[in-house]
């Protein structure tokens, strides 16, 4: 194939690539780590580690070069161009190894049209940038294989370089980049292209340290310390190794304090994924691509086998370290996404094996005739991309997508004026601060991370920043007091005694840390948030109905209508079980009161909630189904005029329950209650 050609055919197939992509992305906040991205880019601060200053960087400039749409609608641009050039990149590296320009097409598709890469692809995340690294080092072996002795020195201090580059973004390329450089100083000893090996080797380091430029950001960002977001306090050299190192996630591990499932239990569910992802055909095809690499070997061309190298030992390191429960669907979100760096090798790999199959088949006269006829390879790489397509369009379509800018300004926009809110995880820390940084959404509420508050660094380089919240102290521990180097110390509880002048809510949970809140106060729920009310406080259930009756018809997303790996699943799991969550409480306040009248209308406000949540929807969460049974049961017990009824429902919704779910710890009991019910219900009649 002649090199304009295949330039301009690249050139065409990224174009392609780009229109399908830009036409797919996220109008808006998408999940995850985006919101968090966007504002430590917007703002010039530093995002949670190891940093990522080139990711950042880029999409501060795409945000201010950008002069419509939303803020993150801009960085998911970004993330779309960054994806295109990968796909160029993919393109010419297979147009060095195959023979056919079908080849191309089929590697080129296999991985940006397949719906794990596709997603991320398009999303303001750092894994767009990390598979351009990737794309763009597997170029670099193609051409150092394929160059003469003097152009592969200036290869490999190209590939030093931008080897430095990619550990500015994500770490886990390491691994790819330790197996190259291995490849790249054993092939330059094994044909003796060099001399001075002293001056090489430091002129490498040099290059490699110079990639390495960009953390300087990181320090340089901590020190003018402008930004209302940042994460860590990188201005002395430990807190810049702890966080660039990853110390506080652990090193070597996804996330601290979790346990994974294990070597095999990873592997097959990499094996599960390529079946999902590209059918029998090509899981086969994945294995059978080891026939091309030793072809290649016996041929004396050793870059087919380093990138098979890297791949598994890639894939055998990540999953032996993944120490997230994988079974946790959530989780096993988090793990996929590491995979695509794999998938975009294992994609070479099976196009070289498509691409030696047709020379074979030409070369021994096997339907040759009809294959330069109908040319059957295009036919058969537009068929295999006209099937991804068609596949994952819909799937990968979030043109339409707000549900998380969704979450976060129904959540705003239901506190009372001038609220605290405590919040707790990635979901409801990132787009809240997201709604109201970026889109000036409820500037009268103030948001915190109740979870950053036990690292050192979080008030010393935020608290200033939030001059409206009163910090009784240095540093959240789990008892008051000074420590010695005579920094004050202060529990949760103390943090909501000094602040309780203005309403204070959590939004999903209180961190775990400190349990000193437990003592005075406890938790109502206002949809996803709940607020905190001192013990002992009187509750006008009328007004408290009325103040969250709104909650129950808000949301307009179907309960089961999102990938259930994804964190719309979450935003829309929270806030379905916002809609009960009142009901929920009445339930459990009924237990507290001796007045039977009270207990008598907390438990029938408690059945209206559930009837009028489940009237709503066809597909609402199953434990509806067993919490309304438990009311009917109890209020059955307060109201005789219609205790026959409430009995019978008792036993349906129960019915209904283990009939959904037969995993409930209390399942047995549950039998064992349908049961007597079913004998009282045939006594009384």
């Amino acid at each position: 194939m002649e090199e304009n050609q295949i330039i301009l055919k690249g050139v065409i197939f990224s174009g392609v690539i780009f229109s399908i992509y830009y036409k797919t992305t996220y109008p808006n906040l998408p999940g995850g780590d985006s919101g968090e991205l966007i504002i430590s880019a917007n703002e010039l601060g530093v995002a949670h580690p190891p940093g990522y200053p080139i990711f950042t960087l880029l999409s501060y400039i795409f945000i201010k070069l950008i002069p419509y749409g939303s803020i993150a609608w801009r960085v998911n641009i970004l993330s779309v161009c960054l994806s295109t050039m990968t796909s160029f990149c993919l393109f010419i590296a297979l147009s060095r190894l195959c023979k056919n320009i079908s080849s191309c097409l089929l590697g080129g598709s296999l991985f940006c049209f397949m719906s794990l890469s596709w997603t991320w692809n398009i999303t303001s995340e750092v894994f767009s940038l990390n598979n351009l690294f990737v794309s763009v080092l597997v170029l670099l072996c193609v051409l150092f294989q394929l160059k003469e002795k003097q152009q592969k020195i200036q290869i490999s201090f190209i590939g030093a370089f931008i080897s430095g580059l990619s550990l500015c973004n994500q770490h886990t390329i390491v691994i790819y980049v330790s197996c190259i450089a291995v490849w790249v100083i054993y092939t330059l000893c094994k044909q003796k292209i060099i001399h001075k090996w002293m001056i090489f080797l430091l002129t490498l380091c040099l290059c490699f340290c110079c990639g390495l430029i960009p953390y300087v950001y990181l320090p340089l960002s901590a020190h003018f310390n402008t930004a209302r977001w940042t994460w860590g306090d990188q201005r002395t050299l430990s807190g810049f190794l702890r966080h660039v190192l990853r110390r506080e996630y652990g090193t070597f591990e996804l996330l601290k304090d979790h346990q994974g499932l294990g070597l095999w239990k990873g592997l097959s569910a990499y094996n599960d994924h390529i079946l999902n992802e590209w059918g029998v055909i090509g899981l086969g095809a994945s294995y059978l691509c080891i026939i091309s690499v030793i072809r290649r070997l016996r041929q004396g061309k050793y870059c087919l086998c380093l990138l098979y190298i890297m791949m598994v030992s890639y894939l055998l390191l990540f999953t032996w370290l993944a120490n997230l429960d994988i079974s946790n669907l959530l989780l096993f979100g988090v793990v996929k996404r590491f995979w695509i760096q794999v998938d975009l090798v294992l994609a070479i790999l099976v196009a070289v094996l498509f691409d030696d199959l047709i020379c074979v088949v030409k070369q021994h006269g096997i339907c040759n005739g009809y294959i330069q006829l109908l040319k059957v390879d295009n036919i058969i790489a537009g068929l295999i991309t006209y099937s991804l397509l068609h596949v994952n369009y819909q799937h990968c379509d979030q043109s339409k997508n707000t549900v998380i800018i969704d979450f976060a300004t129904q959540i705003l926009n239901s506190l009372p004026y001038n609220t605290l809110v405590l919040t707790k995880g990635d979901l409801p820390s990132n787009s809240i601060r997201y709604a109201q940084f970026m889109e000036n959404v409820r500037p009268d509420v103030t948001t915190f991370d109740q979870e950053v508050l036990t690292y050192e660094w979080s008030l010393p380089m935020l608290k200033h920043h939030y001059p409206d919240i009163i910090f009784p102290g240095d540093l959240l521990y789990t008892t008051s007091g000074i420590l010695e180097d005579g920094r004050q110390t202060f529990n949760f509880k103390t943090l909501l005694d000094t602040n309780y002048n203005r309403p204070i809510f959590a939004c999903i949970g209180v961190q775990n840390h400190d349990s000193s809140w437990t003592e005075a106060y406890e938790l109502w729920p206002y949809g996803v948030c709940s607020k905190f009310i001192r013990k002992g406080s009187s509750m006008d259930i009328e007004e408290y109905v009325t103040e969250t009756n709104r909650f129950i018809m808000e949301w307009p997303y179907p309960y089961n209508g999102f990938d259930k790996t994804s964190w719309e699943h979450v935003a829309t799991q929270e806030m379905w079980d916002a809609k009960s969550s009142v009901g929920l409480l009445f339930l459990e306040k009924a237990e507290e009161y001796d007045d039977a009248n009270i207990t008598l209308l907390l438990l029938q406000y408690s059945y209206d909630i559930y009837h009028r949540a489940m009237d709503a929807s066809k597909v609402f969460p199953v434990h509806w189904h067993k919490n309304l049974a438990l009311v009917c049961e109890k209020l059955s017990r307060l109201n005789h005029n219609t205790h026959k009824e409430l009995i019978a429902e008792s036993i349906q919704q129960f019915q209904h329950f283990i009939r959904y779910d037969q995993s409930d710890k209390d399942f047995e009991r549950i039998i064992d209650a349908i049961k007597s019910l079913t004998k009282y219900l045939e006594s009384i009649r």
